[in-house]
């Protein structure tokens, strides 16, 4: 590649419509991240690396930044000819079959095969020990809610001053948390992640209309992200206030997203983006497996069979062992899931 060719990648490619052209991708990059942040609860490593793996965590804020991005293309798209019904069909059968073929399989064994029971299986397979306990898939939890109520959301921003409604919102979310905060740290530690997705969410939705109509030069949403951060990083006064610290960890889901996309495009390397979009074909089923996967690994206590050779690392070959057992069950769940879809679209 010419360097001027290169330049002119560097140069054009950085606007936030690379988020969409890269969605597969990042959505793979954001996979891979948050195995990577999985692996800490299993992993020793020295405080260093700890501490820069847990950036895999972003990943599912990348997630939910597409998702908003996603969810106004699909309704745009169909302007007033869609039917929530047919929204809501498309979006719970893509989130929830998948969860009942993988969750229901791992809470199926636990359950009905070593424990008999019935109200511990719908406790956790309903996501209920989520809001309760905070137990279980809370990005699947998270999304329920979401999806029911964006269809009416969309078409109340759409009405007129989009933007405004937008801002509003996020506001009114971060003031929420702050409530919350203030009323019971740990409650807020409960439910942190769902406030901070909502947020990133309608980062998505107030970016997605300026992607839509390719107008997406305007980075100001991603440096304002960013200040957001650095202040929280640079600021010893506020750093260890997790309200603080937690919304501004979720905000650099959204920098990511960008910079990812950005060196995606300067790069152009077609074997990369097979690899990243491979993974991202498979997200959710590469999610869901993985943290089902690490409950039965604690459940049957099997590091005490796999934790043979450590490497250097307490608990790297059972992780290891964990991410290729999961790469291959998410990928045959993939494929069920897709004749599954098919034999819904013919009927």
């Amino acid at each position: 590649m010419k360097l001027t060719e290169v330049k002119n990648r560097a140069i054009n490619g950085f606007n936030s419509n690379i988020v969409s052209k890269y969605r597969n991708e990042l959505l793979g990059i954001a996979s891979i991240g948050i195995l990577i942040v999985h692996s800490i609860s299993i992993v020793e490593y020295p405080p260093a690396i700890r501490q820069l793996f847990s950036y895999g965590g972003t990943g599912v804020y990348i997630f939910i930044l597409l998702s908003g991005i996603g969810l106004y293309f699909s309704l745009k798209k169909s302007e007033e000819n869609y039917k929530k019904v047919d929204f809501y069909k498309k979006r719970f059968v893509r989130i929830l079959v998948p969860y009942a073929l993988i969750a229901g399989s791992w809470y199926g064994i636990k359950y009905f095969v070593f424990e008999q029971d019935i109200v511990g299986f719908l406790y956790e397979f309903s996501t209920l020990s989520f809001w309760i306990e905070n137990k279980g898939a809370w990005y699947i939890a998270m999304l329920i809610p979401l999806y029911l109520i964006y269809p009416f959301y969309h078409n109340w921003i759409e009405k007129g001053q989009r933007k405004i409604k937008i801002i509003s919102s996020i506001f009114i979310l971060f003031f929420l948390s702050g409530l919350v905060f203030i009323y019971d740290s740990s409650l807020y530690k409960h439910f942190s992640q769902v406030f901070n997705s909502y947020i990133v969410f309608l980062i998505g939705s107030y970016i997605a209309e300026d992607v839509y109509n390719h107008n997406g030069k305007n980075l100001v949403v991603m440096i304002i992200c960013f200040c957001i951060f650095s202040v929280k990083t640079f600021i010893p006064q506020i750093k260890n206030i997790e309200l603080v610290s937690s919304i501004s960890f979720a905000l650099l889901g959204v920098v990511f997203s960008v910079i990812f996309a950005w060196i995606l495009n300067l790069l152009n390397f077609k074997c990369l983006n097979i690899a990243f979009t491979l993974f991202g074909k498979y997200s959710l089923e590469l999610y869901l497996t993985n943290i089902f996967l690490i409950q039965a690994y604690g459940y049957f206590n099997l590091e005490k069979y796999l934790n043979k050779i450590e490497f250097g690392l307490s608990g790297l070959v059972d992780y290891v062992l964990i991410v290729v057992v999961g790469v291959v069950i998410s990928i045959l769940f993939g494929i069920l899931f897709s004749k599954i879809m098919k034999k819904l679209t013919e009927s």
